[in-house]
């Protein structure tokens, strides 16, 4: 192929995958045909065949695809044959196209699933979706579009040229093209908010309030010139939970858009639980509300009695009201603390088998630590395989790393993978004698594995809820012990403990880092550590999903087997400039003598 004597080839019966680097180089192959019993595409496969045309021979088979796995073709479509039609894929924006091109119902059910699957299985495939019928070409959403819109209402996202609105919406954000907002994760949970304010009703007037109510209030974060970042916090996790699972509703739409612009956090409470525990339940009371309101059809958003108001309190109190079947046997403390969050029972099955696989491996687990002495009012601790707070961690700091988030495979990884885990940090309570209560607050956590290769545990992100932050920032003004310095020493004292612990059980760390990427504290830990290391030598070798660190890590400390010295690679590296300076000064005087 690579001298041109096969022009058109089948890929055989039987082969379920195509391997790495398969058809690199074969400039002469004008088109592969790919039938249904495949099913993985692995990395660079078709690098260099840049004049090939590809065809797949079904669109309802789910196909893995690998990094890279079209790079080096220069072939602007992918063809998928059904039922004597070849359905057109773009995986680049085609300039040539007009906005007006429509959806029509062609096959749309089993186009819909097949582009809709969770994962990041096709994110180097197309940006897209086209097909040509009777000599017209016909537009489909692009992909994040179909994850997000519920299928039964998908023909809203084309009536009263809602898909241009949204478009229009997503310009204001700063994005030009499909490609860009479709890699961006943030756009997502936008489409969410939008959606469940009615930026896609049949109706023109809630639309256009939609779209002003979003574009003025929800990204409160803005730049100098006044451009709003869509890529702020608070977009990226704060909505990500939102399930659209039919039409909007309407009276969710007026009771959000009545509290949210005053204060973001207005869904942020303490329910049925420890008066120091706190999270933000909006995605709760969006996902509930249709529920809540069967069951309580007199109350209103409106109104001047008291307790016929939709308030955020109550809605918060009637959100969770979740039980599980099929409880094993010793898992009944996850189920219960799994159903505080709202989870479905589809989700528990999935929590509670890989829970069991981690009891598994319990005893292999690589990452460890000394006990920690609490400073300041902070302490942490490494979760054990058997701790089912990993799964709601990101619930807990207002995080996409939850199931269904974002970063739902960080936490499979840190159950499943012996060197993964989690990190917690927490503050004491006391009750009126002093004593420390039994439970404690949970003022941040990090997903951490350990690469083998450089010997280093990564702490793949920090993430702390935004009411803590407020706490460290007051600390700071008034010169609290409670504050972001208290906080860097504890992550400090964290990484020690860390290091002591694994190298004292022959499990060899040299470093620990922290990625940069949506760090909350990105700010201080550049100031106290210097720079991070771009293009990280660190990575988590086996793992393909969400990861904060893969750009960027802060070096947070350093060991030194033979010295047995653990430092702050900054500050050392100035003391031995230093003493080298005096020892050349020292030198010099006594040339001079």
């Amino acid at each position: 192929m690579t001298r041109g004597a096969t022009k058109i080839y089948t890929i055989p019966e039987g082969e379920k995958k195509i391997a790495d680097h398969a058809f690199c180089g074969c400039v002469g192959l004008e088109k592969i045909i790919i039938p249904s019993h495949v099913q993985d595409l692995g990395y660079n496969v078709f690098d260099g065949c840049v004049n090939t045309q590809i065809l797949f021979k079904s669109t309802t088979n789910m196909f893995f695809y690998g990094d890279n796995s079209f790079k080096g073709t220069n072939f602007k479509y992918i063809y998928l044959s059904k039922d004597g039609e070849d359905i057109l894929l773009s995986p680049y924006k085609d300039e040539s196209l007009k906005d007006d091109y429509i959806c029509s119902d062609f096959n749309m059910d089993k186009l819909v699933k097949y582009f809709s699957c969770k994962g990041n299985y096709r994110k180097n495939f197309v940006q897209t979706y086209l097909w040509k019928k009777e000599g017209k070409i016909k537009f489909i959403p692009p992909d994040f579009t179909l994850q997000v819109f519920p299928a039964s209402q998908l023909k809203n996202y084309f009536i009263n040229n809602n898909n241009k609105r949204w478009a229009m919406l997503v310009k204001e954000f700063g994005s030009d093209t499909l490609t860009e907002y479709e890699k961006n994760n943030s756009f997502s949970e936008l489409m969410k908010i939008y959606y469940a304010l009615g930026g896609f009703s049949e109706n023109t007037a809630e639309r256009e309030k939609a779209y002003d109510y979003v574009l003025n209030y929800v990204p409160y974060k803005r730049s100098a010139d006044n451009t709003p970042f869509i890529v702020c916090d608070d977009i990226h996790s704060k909505f990500s939970k939102i399930e659209l699972k039919g039409a909007y509703n309407p009276t969710f739409s007026k009771f959000f858009m009545k509290y949210y612009h005053k204060n973001p956090m207005f869904m942020y409470f303490s329910v049925n639980e420890s008066a120091y525990y706190k999270r933000d339940y909006i995605c709760e009371a969006h996902n509930s509300f249709d529920r809540i309101l069967k069951s309580f059809p007199n109350r209103v958003v409106y109104g001047n009695e008291e307790r016929a108001l939709l308030s955020p309190e109550f809605v918060a109190e009637h959100c969770l009201m979740v039980e599980y079947n099929s409880v094993d046997k010793g898992n009944e403390t996850l189920a219960e603390i799994v159903g505080r969050y709202g989870y479905s029972q589809d989700q528990f099955n999935q929590i509670q088998y890989v829970y069991n696989e981690a009891k598994r491996i319990k005893s292999n687990y690589v990452i460890c630590a000394d006990k920690a002495i609490e400073k300041n009012g902070i302490s942490f601790r490494i979760l054990e395989k058997d701790d089912p707070l990993g799964f709601v961690l990101g619930d807990i700091t207002n995080c996409c790393q939850h199931i269904g988030g974002v970063a739902e495979k960080c936490v499979f990884d840190g159950y499943k993978n012996k060197n993964a885990g989690f990190l917690v940090f927490e503050e004491s309570y006391y009750d009126e004698n002093g004593d420390p209560a039994k439970e404690k607050r949970i003022l941040g956590q990090a997903y951490i594995w350990y690469d083998p290769e450089t010997k280093t545990v990564c702490y793949d992100n920090i993430e702390i809820p935004t009411a803590v932050l407020k706490d460290l920032k007051k600390g700071e003004k008034h010169n609290d012990k409670f504050s972001t310095n208290s906080f860097l020493d504890a992550i400090v004292d964290s990484a020690d403990a860390i290091m002591k612990a694994m190298n004292n059980r022959g499990v060899k760390v040299e470093r620990v880092t922290t990625g940069k990427g949506y760090n909350d504290l990105a700010e201080q830990l550049q100031k106290r550590f210097g720079r991070p290391e771009e293009n990280p030598k660190a990575r988590h070798r086996g793992y393909y999903g969400y990861t904060d660190a893969d750009k960027a890590q802060f070096v947070i400390r350093t060991y030194d087997e033979v010295t047995k010295n653990y430092s702050d690679t900054i500050r050392e590296t100035a003391k031995i400039i230093r003493e080298d300076l005096n020892e050349l000064d020292a030198s010099q005087n006594d040339f001079e003598m």
